[in-house]
């Protein structure tokens, strides 16, 4: 009734609590996939068209679970994405991203790309220790920040120019680039 908007009431149905019950096995399982290692990081080639050099790497989240092989994000993400799991989970991704970045550098046999690209959610961007928490993970993997390309939306921008400018400027100053 609340997303509805004022002076509206609605009735609980099975359906909804349903959805409820489902929301809270699926939070449950995640928490548990970041726990038992069933969460992996791939990482797609981007290639220049002209002569297939690799650009760079796009990070993606794939959850291999033990009876339901691989689930992609679409899948569970938007379910949790209002909870305060998806900054868990946001703040896994990225630390297992520079950890991957600096072995990927460190090992001369593999091809290394220019940027390894992290999407940034709205909720893990607008954390007022962001910068922080950034700047403390570059520490504990030993990443390289100008080797590090942060995806974000638009509307991460917009909702607050000022702040999301800062942010921005404190660790494009470290070498981290952005994608909008």
């Amino acid at each position: 009734a609340k997303t509805c908007g004022r002076d509206t009431f609605t009735r609980f149905t099975n359906e909804m609590d349903e959805k409820a019950t489902h929301r809270m096995r699926l939070e449950n399982d995640v928490r548990n996939a970041m726990r038992n290692g069933e969460l992996h990081l791939y990482f797609q080639p981007v290639l220049r068209i002209r002569d297939g050099h690799m650009l760079g790497a796009e990070t993606l989240l794939r959850w291999i679970h033990p009876q339901d092989g691989i689930i992609k994000p679409d899948k569970f993400l938007p379910l949790i994405e209002d909870s305060a799991l998806m900054l868990k989970l946001a703040e896994w991704v990225m630390k297992e991203a520079f950890l991957q970045q600096a072995r990927i550098a460190a090992d001369r046999e593999l091809m290394r790309p220019d940027y390894i690209a992290i999407n940034l959610s709205h909720q893990q961007f607008h954390q007022p220790n962001f910068v922080a928490q950034v700047e403390r993970m570059l520490e504990e993997t030993g990443a390289d920040p100008y080797r590090i390309l942060f995806e974000i939306t638009e509307t991460i921008i917009m909702n607050d120019t000022h702040e999301a400018r800062k942010q921005m400027l404190a660790l494009k100053q470290r070498g981290f680039r952005f994608a909008i």
